[in-house]
């Protein structure tokens, strides 16, 4: 390993039981300070790149960034199914994320950078939620870079089972920067996997909660409308993380 990479090894920890959180599962993204832009990441030992988001192993995130990147921001699921947020981390001096066994509500915090995907096609964030998750309609958007007349739609990956991938949050606008809640109806809307239509006259549609079954869609995917080179945004999705 040469002196031209920065190392970042951090592990989860409860903090209230002072013990790691050291079992199998969990991923993260690392991401660039105060953005929602990926950051490029090797292997500490070999230098090579590899993949972002990052496995956790044992609840363990340890990876390289260039010495350009002094800090990073970290969001990602943890081996239990919560979800976490660690802004700032420093290489080598910021040994354990915070975390609680016992929090059972969550909301993944997701970025999402129009040069990360490729423009008019569904991409996979890498980030799944944990089976037995009940997400709620609760769902936004944040747009942190604005992109005018670009749109972004939020979903679980339509290749696996049952999966849609306007299914979270459908046409939402990149135009303004700001936090955008979607309706049931109009444009933007609440995707279809978080509303519930009634056939009555006139039709009616209530926004519904969405579980993550055994053998169900649940990796989460994101859409840019053509042309979509700049914008930035996070989505917001709270969900109960699976407790028994």
């Amino acid at each position: 390993m040469s002196g031209t990479r920065l190392i970042y090894q951090l592990q989860i920890q409860d903090f209230l039981r002072a013990t790691p959180v050291a079992t199998a599962g969990g991923a993260a993204i690392i991401c660039l300070p105060g953005t929602a832009r990926k950051a490029s990441l090797f292997n500490p030992d070999t230098g090579a790149a590899i993949a972002n988001p990052v496995s956790l192993t044992r609840g363990n995130l340890r990876f390289a960034t260039d010495n350009t990147i002094t800090t990073v921001d970290i969001y990602g699921f943890a081996p239990d199914g919560g979800f976490f947020v660690f802004r700032g981390a420093r290489p080598g001096q910021d040994p354990e994320i915070p975390y609680s066994l016992d929090q059972v509500q969550h909301t993944a915090v997701i970025p999402l950078a129009a040069p990360d995907f490729t423009a008019a096609t569904e991409g996979t964030t890498g980030l799944q939620f944990p089976v037995g998750a009940l997400l709620s309609p609760a769902a936004a958007l944040r747009v942190t870079v604005l992109e005018g007349s670009r749109t972004i739609e939020v979903g679980l990956l339509s290749s696996e089972s049952g999966g849609d991938a306007d299914g979270l949050l459908d046409a939402v606008s990149l135009a303004a920067v700001g936090t955008i809640a979607p309706a049931v109806s109009g444009t933007p809307t609440l995707g279809a996997l978080l509303v519930q239509n009634f056939a009555t006259t006139p039709a009616v549609n209530l926004p519904d909660t969405h579980a993550i079954g055994p053998a169900a869609a649940r990796t989460i995917s994101a859409t840019f409308s053509a042309s979509s080179a700049t914008a930035q945004a996070f989505a917001v999705l709270p969900y109960v993380k699976p407790h028994i």
